[in-house]
């Protein structure tokens, strides 16, 4: 696992905001496409929850949702003091998990965006402290519905705790309260190379985004891609043979051949 990948748990995205391994080295980040908020507030525009006009590079005016008229503009500061009375905080030994019950807009219903671009400046709305550890992983998990909530959890591995079980059950880490997430879908485990994830043996599977980089064929496992809703399975056959995990012309038409002899009595 890297910065930047995307993994699909049944319905539920996870994307991997922040990766360090202990190693020392940094997995740089995969650019997001982030929000553009460009639109600048016109004089006696007010914010929505102080209603002052204040709009300043470290507190700005923004209109990050679908209202509009008198509702269109709020604060980045009072926007981050709004979302924080909705955070709930959970820290252990190895895993600290904060979740917004409701990450959108109480009046549009629109979601928010963990992090907008406003005259060239990022602007942050989900703002999590990281460790002093030397290996560590930030995960994000949004789920959609009526309240778009949000999750970021971070795991920091150690001799004594090294793999990370993720699902809807009791006994899973990261918990995901979504029907098409299993009871135990998913772990990630801390290796030497660094963090890798594995599937177990869930419903629905786990799939990973692919990006540029060419993705090699398992002799043994081969590759499964889905593209929308159709799943294709590629894999490696021996010579001189067609189709699915190596099974020869031959043997198809042998086949063929004893179905008809078959039907045929």
């Amino acid at each position: 696992m890297k910065q930047g990948d995307i993994i699909k748990l049944g319905r539920v995205v996870l994307k991997v905001k922040r990766c360090n391994i202990k190693n020392g080295k940094y997995n740089e980040a995969v650019k997001e496409s982030l929000i553009q908020c460009e639109s600048n507030a016109g004089i006696g525009e007010l914010c929505k929850i102080c209603h002052t006009e204040e709009d300043t590079i470290r507190n700005p005016l923004l209109s990050i949702c679908h209202c509009t008229g008198s509702m269109r503009f709020v604060h980045y500061n009072c926007l981050k003091i709004w979302l924080n009375y909705k955070l709930t905080i959970k820290k252990q030994e190895h895993l600290n998990s904060y979740t917004w019950k409701s990450f959108a807009c109480e009046i549009c219903k629109a979601p928010y965006h963990s992090s907008i671009m406003h005259g060239g400046i990022e602007y942050t709305l989900a703002d999590i402290p990281l460790p002093f550890a030397d290996s560590y992983i930030v995960l994000e998990t949004s789920t959609k519905g009526k309240f778009h909530s949000k999750s970021i959890h971070v795991l920091i591995p150690n001799e004594t705790k090294s793999v990370f079980k993720i699902g809807r059950g009791h006994e899973s880490d990261i918990k995901v309260a979504d029907i098409s997430v299993s009871r135990t879908h998913a772990k990630i485990s801390m290796t030497e190379e660094g963090f890798a994830l594995e599937d177990y043996r869930s419903r629905f599977g786990t799939l990973l985004l692919l990006n540029n980089e060419p993705k090699e064929i398992d002799a043994d496992d081969g590759l499964t891609v889905q593209v929308g809703r159709t799943i294709i399975t590629f894999s490696l056959g021996q010579k001189d043979c067609i189709g699915l995990r190596g099974v020869d012309i031959q043997n198809i038409e042998q086949t063929r051949t004893y179905r008809r002899e078959i039907s045929n009595t």
